[in-house]
């Protein structure tokens, strides 16, 4: 495995979302400073809802289509960073974080 130096993860305690609607908007990114790419999946009660393309640093995701619309209320979810190398995608030290989704 590749040394990665170090890679900021961002935390979130939470997201909103519209109730009924598969498009969301985001504010998940990949900081700058990071000379890896991001892949992202959120899931809630171990089912994958979402999982991003790989995002560059520097980049935010904006607009994510969910596999499924979600009724209003509040989920608790899993976000998974997976980190891979800018040159050849060679897997790198990940993350997972605990967050609350608000559907409103």
């Amino acid at each position: 495995m590749q040394d990665s130096g170090n890679i900021n993860i961002p935390g979130f305690e939470s997201l909103e979302f519209k109730a009924g609607e598969t498009k969301q908007t985001s504010k998940l990114h990949n900081p700058a400073e990071n000379s890896c790419y991001f892949r992202m999946t959120l899931t809630i009660d171990g089912e994958a809802i979402w999982q991003s393309d790989d995002i560059a640093p520097g980049e935010q995701v904006g607009e994510m289509e969910l596999t499924r619309a979600l009724d209003a209320g509040e989920y608790a979810a899993k976000l998974k960073y997976e980190c891979f190398t800018m040159q050849d995608k060679t897997p790198l030290n990940g993350a997972e974080i605990d967050l609350a989704i608000n559907v409103k």
